[in-house]
């Protein structure tokens, strides 16, 4: 059962520290005017973080000069042919291109920035499917929602749902 409902500034932090209490799994979709944010959450976990406007992984870690824009083509080249269901960052370690570090480091930057941003949204909606199946990489295992989450932020109530 799809769990929805409305959100204002801050409310974001609240519903993920919800989340992560309870050890939740599903998706986690943000919505606010025309800009949507989906969240991969698995036992209080935050598996990967998409924004529309925001850069891939593959991006994220060649600005941060961990590996360099030929291991990304050939890892999408792979991925398109061989693995569609496998995540970039498996694909690259697998070829040698980066560590596991790496780009654990670059999936828990995108995922915060990811949360920093919806968490300003004015107004908007949010949709848990806790029966939505979502991929566990157990080689990059997540991020606690805690270690993303601001501890406290401005008093609020849980989002009012509906």
């Amino acid at each position: 059962m799809c769990v929805n409902g409305y959100l204002s500034q801050g409310d974001v932090y609240t519903l993920l520290r919800l989340l992560g209490r309870t050890q939740s799994s599903g998706l986690l979709r943000l919505h606010a005017a025309d800009q949507e944010a989906t969240l991969a959450v698995h036992g209080g976990h935050i598996l990967r973080a998409s924004i529309c406007s925001g850069p891939c992984l593959g991006e994220s870690l060649v600005k941060n000069g961990a590996v360099d824009p030929e291991a990304i083509e050939e890892a999408l080249l792979l991925q398109r042919r061989v693995a569609p269901r496998r995540r970039m960052g498996s694909i690259l370690v697998e070829l040698g291109a980066v560590a596991i570090p790496q780009v654990s480091a670059a999936l828990t930057e995108g995922i915060r920035d990811v949360i920093a941003i919806a968490a300003t949204w004015g107004a908007g909606s949010y949709e848990f499917e806790p029966q939505c199946e979502v991929e566990w990489d157990a080689t990059f295992g997540g991020v606690a929602i805690e270690a993303v989450v601001p501890a406290v932020d401005s008093p609020r109530s849980v989002p009012r749902g509906h």
